[in-house]
């Protein structure tokens, strides 16, 4: 996977954005921006971004929608598991 993870400085914080190009070739190449679901920014967000990236041959950013509330988890009950299906029971 050629993920490379970006900072961009906004006047909100740091916006934290998933940068991944194709496994082969080197660009440049067009661009698609991956808009994340509720559940935040995710290793299986990053998969199908990496498989746009392959089969489209475009680079593809993913941007921390939630970047100004903090990491998603956060709203969780404490010890409450970090894993997706624990966001669930919050989207009603």
């Amino acid at each position: 996977m050629t993920t490379t993870t970006l900072n961009l400085s906004t006047p909100h914080g740091p916006l934290r954005v998933a940068r991944v190009t194709p496994e082969y070739g080197a660009g440049p190449w067009p661009t698609l921006l991956f808009c994340m679901d509720g559940v935040g920014l995710r290793a299986s967000l990053e998969q199908m971004a990496q498989r746009f990236a392959d089969e489209a041959n475009v680079v593809v950013y993913v941007p921390d929608l939630f970047f100004r509330a903090g990491d998603v988890y956060d709203l969780v009950p404490p010890g409450t598991p970090k894993v997706p299906s624990s966001l669930w029971p919050l989207l009603g």
